[in-house]
């Protein structure tokens, strides 16, 4: 029997997870602000669908089905840390993210990895082994770490 069909985000999702990489649904911004439909939403389209949020990312290709039939314009969130042996650098330009990164690289050279465009700047996805706190700033200004306990926004969110 075929597959059945998805959004281009639930396919997406569902990609991730074949990967190994849990993945979350996560709200979608739309006209009015935020699809939560709270009016002073502070995270628009970046905060989870589910009731226990990151607890609920799975690689369970028939849970991220239903997700994404309930919810087909969902945004993506992948799981860091330990759960997909990701860490993400997420690079601000607007807030010296390119600057420091340069640094960075002039300090301690960075291996070539992949990276995805994000709302303003760019991320760059690393696999590691051993637990890697998320941090802001520690790195540098404009770089953000995302490790345990955290998520990214993945392509092709919105």
């Amino acid at each position: 029997m075929p597959r059945p069909l998805l959004s281009d985000r639930g396919e997406a999702a569902a990609d991730y997870a074949r990967r190994g990489w849990p993945v979350l649904p996560l709200h979608t911004p739309v006209p009015r602000g935020c699809s939560c439909q709270d009016a002073i939403c502070q995270s628009i389209g970046k905060h989870p669908r589910t009731r226990h949020g990151l607890r609920d990312a799975t690689t369970d290709i028939d849970q991220i089905t239903a997700w994404w039939r309930r919810w087909p314009h969902a945004n993506i969130g992948i799981a860091t840390g330990a759960p997909s042996d990701l860490v993400v650098i997420d690079i601000d330009p607007g807030h010296g993210g390119e600057t420091s990164l340069r640094q960075l690289h002039c300090d301690c050279p960075l291996p070539r990895t992949a990276q995805a465009g994000s709302g303003t700047g760019r991320h760059l996805y690393y696999t590691s082994l051993c637990p890697i706190s998320g941090s802001i700033g520690r790195l540098g200004p404009g770089l953000d770490v995302r490790g345990e306990g955290s998520y990214i926004l993945a392509p092709p969110s919105r």
